[in-house]
Formats: C-alpha cells, sequence, structure tokens
C-alpha cells in the first residue's frame, strides 16, 4: 500500500482564515498544488484509548527520537520513504508470511493511527502474485483518488504477464512443435516487413533518380501510410525484443524481510522496517517497479499494434483498389471525400457546441457532464453509437427550469445528429457508391477473372507452344513495335521505298464477306477488337520484325531507336530471332483477353471509307509501278 498526502494551506476566500467573524472552513485548508512527507498520525501504542495501547506502562523516548514526536508528546505513526521511481509516499507492507494476528494488528494500527485522512490525496493497493501452473505473473491495483469535492474516485485494474513467453515442456511433442511453428512464423513476418521496407526505400529512390527530388513519392497519401505501418512493424519487433529480454532478467523472491518482526510482536512501534528501510526500497524499486515497466513497455507494444491492425486494414483497401469489384471501399471515399470533409467539419462544429453547452449548463447537477473531458466523451459516445452513458434520462429528472433545458438540449441535440446529420452521412455515401457503381458495372467480378487466368494458363499448357503465354507475347508485342517504329523512321529518312514498305503491309484489304465484319465481344458484350484489323496489324508487325533483324535502317541522328533495338533485338548469347507466325500471335491474343466473335453488319458509312482507302491504295500500286516504268524507260535511252 502507498499513500500520497496533499500539503497544508491557509484557508483562502471571503469565508477563510482571514475572516474578521472567523473561518467556515478552519484556519487549514488543503494545498492541491503541493505534496507533503512530513511525518504525520500516531502511534496507537501510546493512545489509552486506542485497542493497541490499552494497558500499556511504556514512554516514546524508548522507541522513539525526540524529532519523532508531535507537539502533544505523542510519537507520530507513519514516516514517509523515497523510492526511484513514485512519488514519494508513506509506504505499507503486508507480509505474506503473517498470521492472522499479525495482520490484524497492522490493520488496527492504520485505523487508529488515522493513516487516512483529509489530507490524503491518493491511496494506492497493489498485489502481486504468481500462478505456477500457467507461469504467469499478475498485478491487481485498486487506486483511491481523493476530490476536495469530498468524493473517490476508485480504479482498478489487473495486468497479467507470461514469465517465460517461449517456454515449452520437452516431453510434450506438440508444445515443441508449437515452438518452432511460432519461431517460423516471427521469422517470416520479420522478413516480410524488411522486404515490404526495401519496396518502398527503392520506390523512394526511385523518385528520388527521375526527379532529383522524393516530392513524387511524398505526394501520394497512401506512401505515408505504407511507412507508417512498417515502422510500426519494425518498432513493434524491436519493442518484443526488449519485452522478452526484460522477462527473462526479472527475478523475485517469494517474500522479503521489510520489517524488523514480521509478526509484529513489539510493543510499540511494530511498522519499523528493517535495515532503515533498504529491504523495502529494493522491493519496491527492483521488483514492483521493474514489473511496472515492463508492463508499461508492454502496454506501448500492444498500443502500437492496436494501431497498425486500422493501418494494414488501409494498406488492404489500397492493394485492393486494382480490381474495380474489390476495391468499392476505397473509390466511394475518394468519389465523396470533398463532401466528407465538409460533412465532419459541420459535425465537429455541432459536437463543440453542444459539448460547451453540456459542460457550463449541467456541469454541477449531471456526473456526465461535469468537466469537459467528462462532456466531450458523452457527446462523442452519443453521436457516434447513441449511447447517452445515462445522462439523457438524469437530464428530464433535472429540477425546476433546468428540466426544460434538459429537454430542449436532449431532443435538438438528437434531432440535429441521429435524424439530420446521420441521413446526410448516409445520402453522401450513397451517392458515391452509386457513382462507383456506374463506373464499375460493366467490369468483371474477381472470381471471373480468376476463373479466366486459370482457363487461359490451361489453354496455353495444352497448347504446345502454339499459344504464347503473357510474358512472351508481351515480348513479342514489344519486337513488333520496335520494328514498325525503325522502319517508320527508315521511311522518312528515304532510305526504305514506299514500295517495299508496300509489300511489307500485304496487297489483300478485302474482308472475307462483303457487307459484314468479324468482330470479338468482352464478358460484358463490348467490342474488343476486330479480327480482320488485328489480323492485320499482327502481319504488318511480325513482317517487320523479322525484316529489321540484322538490319540498320537507323539513321545516325537516331542513336536512341539503335539502342533500343539492340536492347530489344539482342540477347548475351546472340541475337533474338523472332520465330513467331502471325496466326500464333493472334491466338495468343485471343487467348489474354475473354473474348467471342460474332458477325457484325458493317454501316454505310464505313463501308464507303474502306471502299475509298481501297481505290487509294489500288492508285498508290498503279503509280509506283509506272514510276518504276519510266525509271526503266529512262535508263533503256541512256547510251
Amino acid at each position: 500500500m502507498h499513500q500520497v498526502r496533499l500539503a497544508k494551506d491557509t484557508c483562502s476566500g471571503k469565508f477563510g482564515s482571514k475572516r474578521e467573524e472567523g473561518s467556515l472552513g478552519g484556519d487549514i485548508c488543503q494545498d492541491p498544488e503541493q505534496t507533503d512527507s512530513s511525518p504525520f498520525g500516531v502511534d496507537p501504542a501510546f493512545i489509552s484509548t486506542s485497542t493497541l495501547g490499552a494497558g500499556l506502562q511504556i514512554t516514546p523516548d524508548t522507541h522513539y527520537e525526540s524529532n519523532e514526536i508531535n507537539p502533544k508528546g505523542v510519537p507520530y505513526g507513519f514516516y514517509s520513504f523515497e523510492f526511484e521511481k513514485r512519488e514519494t509516499g508513506f509506504p505499507i507492507l503486508i507480509d505474506v508470511n503473517a498470521g492472522e494476528n499479525a495482520f490484524n494488528r497492522v490493520i488496527t494500527y492504520l485505523e487508529e493511527g488515522f493513516y487516512l485522512d483529509k489530507y490524503t490525496k491518493s491511496f494506492k493497493v497493489e498485489i502481486l502474485t504468481y500462478n505456477g501452473d500457467l507461469r504467469y505473473f499478475c498485478r491487481y491495483v485498486s487506486e483511491f483518488s481523493f476530490t476536495q469535492g469530498g468524493s473517490i474516485i476508485v480504479q482498478s485494474t489487473a495486468d497479467a504477464m507470461d514469465s517465460q513467453p517461449y517456454y515449452y515442456d520437452p516431453n510434450e511433442p506438440q508444445g515443441e512443435h508449437f515452438y518452432y511453428v511460432r519461431r517460423a512464423f516471427e521469422a517470416l513476418f520479420c522478413v516480410s516487413c524488411l522486404f515490404t521496407l526495401s519496396i518502398e526505400l527503392f520506390q523512394l529512390s526511385a523518385a528520388m533518380w527521375k526527379d532529383g527530388h522524393p516530392g513524387a513519392y511524398f505526394s501520394s497519401v497512401w506512401n505515408y501510410i505504407e511507412l507508417a505501418s512498417i515502422g510500426m512493424h519494425i518498432g513493434s519487433i524491436l519493442l518484443w525484443i526488449l519485452h522478452v529480454e526484460a522477462v527473462r532478467k526479472f527475478e523475485t523472491t517469494l517474500r522479503f524481510d521489510v520489517y524488523i518482526d514480521p509478526q509484529h510482536r513489539q510493543k510499540a512501534r511494530f511498522m519499523q522496517f528493517a535495515e532503515e528501510g533498504s529491504t523495502l526500497k529494493y522491493f519496491v524499486d527492483n521488483v514492483m517497479d521493474d514489473f511496472v515497466s515492463i508492463l508499461d513497455n508492454r502496454g506501448i507494444y500492444v498500443t502500437i499494434n492496436g494501431i497498425n491492425i486500422f493501418l494494414c486494414l488501409l494498406r488492404f483497401f489500397k492493394a485492393a483498389d486494382f480490381q474495380p469489384k474489390l476495391g468499392i471501399v476505397t473509390r466511394t471515399v475518394g468519389k465523396s471525400f470533398q463532401e466528407l470533409a465538409h460533412f465532419f467539419a459541420l459535425l465537429s462544429a455541432v459536437c463543440l457546441m453542444y459539448l460547451i453547452f453540456g459542460q457550463v449548463v449541467f456541469g454541477d447537477k449531471i456526473q456526465q457532464f461535469s468537466s469537459l473531458a467528462q462532456s466531450a466523451q458523452t457527446v462523442i459516445s452519443w453521436t457516434l453509437s447513441g449511447n447517452d452513458r445515462g445522462a439523457g434520462e438524469r437530464l428530464f429528472e433535472l429540477p425546476g427550469n433546468l428540466a426544460v433545458a434538459g429537454a430542449v438540449y436532449y431532443t435538438t441535440f438528437a434531432l440535429i445528429t441521429t435524424l439530420m446529420l446521420l441521413n446526410f452521412l448516409i445520402a453522401i455515401f450513397s451517392e458515391g457508391y452509386i457513382r462507383v457503381q456506374k463506373d464499375s458495372h460493366s467490369t468483371s467480378s474477381l472470381v471471373s477473372e480468376l476463373t479466366f487466368l486459370i482457363k487461359s494458363w490451361l489453354r496455353t499448357a495444352a497448347s504446345q507452344g502454339k499459344i504464347l503465354n503473357e510474358k512472351q507475347l508481351l515480348k513479342r508485342v514489344r519486337m513488333m513495335i520496335t520494328a514498325q517504329e525503325a522502319e517508320m523512321l527508315a521511311f522518312n529518312d528515304g532510305n526504305l521505298d514506299a514500295k517495299e514498305l508496300l509489300q511489307e503491309r500485304g496487297e489483300d484489304d478485302s474482308d472475307s464477306d462483303e457487307g459484314t465484319k468479324m468482330i470479338a465481344l468482352t464478358e460484358d458484350g463490348k467490342v474488343a477488337f476486330e479480327v480482320d484489323e488485328l489480323q492485320r496489324t499482327i502481319s504488318s508487325g511480325v513482317i517487320s520484325a523479322k525484316n529489321i533483324e540484322g538490319a540498320k535502317t537507323a539513321s545516325d541522328e537516331t542513336k536512341g531507336l539503335k539502342h533500343t533495338l539492340k536492347k530489344t533485338f539482342s540477347t548475351k548469347g546472340g541475337s533474338k530471332k523472332f520465330t513467331s507466325g502471325t496466326q500464333e500471335i493472334f491466338d495468343s491474343v485471343v487467348n489474354a483477353s475473354y473474348t467471342k466473335y460474332e458477325k457484325q453488319e458493317i454501316p454505310p458509312l464505313e463501308m464507303k471509307v474502306a471502299e475509298m482507302h481501297s481505290m487509294i491504295m489500288v492508285m498508290y500500286k498503279q503509280i509506283a509501278k509506272l514510276e518504276e516504268k519510266m525509271i526503266s524507260a529512262d535508263e533503256a535511252k541512256k547510251p
């Protein structure tokens, strides 16, 4: 047990100690800002009317020094003691080996020695126990805080601690397996934290390399959340290591000989500490307070993990945003962000007004509004969960005209927050949800996408190399694009004849069925691509890719393209050969997209455009042939 006492001060105010007619509260009052460590109380052994002092013929000077005796000639009963990690106070320890009589003598000593009086600021009872079956320590604390208004606030807590977090019985195979599985998961967690940290650092360094400053990286609020979450993960790992080490070093014994006689059989001063209190100081500083420090550090560890769970939830929402159906939460909040910001600004203003209103008007009548902190808890709890903490009934039971104010307060608050603002919030989210649904109604669900990926993989595996996987297909497409860029640059530089370009592109631009075209539809019925157009595009790219191998058609001014060609078409062991055909790439593209075919009527305007395109191509070819004949005739005329 540990008591902290308030200092004494003269009573101030109109009715204080300076009043001529006499003070109404006495000459001495409490000083709430200062504490007192001077001796107080009495030793009941020297009070003839007390239970412990009845019939005893002893004098104070046989047990006490002169400075330990009060002005009335009675020894003080309690003396202060200083500790390293707690406020100076007046400790009392009850030995576990004390018998019933010894325990009763201690309690009687505290009662008749006036251990608790009007200057008591706080009184704390601490019990440290150990459960040998579970290998757990438990600290139970009840703290009694004495207010100036005369009330006593009681707070009780019980905290348990595993004395051996990694203990297992070698004779139990299940316990040993659980130990190794736990260590494996902890190692995996540490590696994953370092891996995610390396990813974030790589993204940060990439932003700095690209822009010369990390502004692009820190422009996204998600990156702050990622760094905070990863930092908390690493911090929790370090705190857990420190916690395990502190628990390993924690030591205690069954009991400590704090008093000169643990059974308190002296005639007087039987609460005297042994060795001038050094044993008590060791017990409090190195056992009780060290245990409290371990619990405090574990509390920080638990708090960090609790906050990080929320951050991990936000990170999950961010990760789920890649799929429109799965990322509906983040998209809804994003669509409604401005409206939500204005709503919460309005809600904060309303809550602040009612918070102050409740404390000012009802603070002296209702406990839930007795202070700003209490009023804030009541208003916030009432707003978010509808729990008024019992204040609603008290508002209608107020005396006199205050009952009218209470009714007005209750009804207006319920009307504004519950009926109006709550429905506004629902409307804001509903509007955002509708907008998100409108944008993503045509997208596939996660199950459909996974099913398609599995089917695509199975078709690729069963094709025996006739259908390329997405990685191989992407390489081929990049090679085709690079080759076509090289050809266009060569054509612009005059290094490639138009006739050659036309021959590469092919001459048959006609559709298979006049007036119709084959189209590929996506799962939701939208047009993915035109089959003939895709085949012509792929055929042109394949021809360009095959022709560009070994050719150097880029001019000196296109060094960047030369580097791209070299990087795209060469490998460490030699050059890449573009061996894929048009049909192979076409089948791979179809396999990589969820499509189905159907014939569609060609619109008249599109038919006319196609006819004009065909006529232009025919005319261009005829002009090219005519130019070729003229050049041949000129060469024939030359001698």
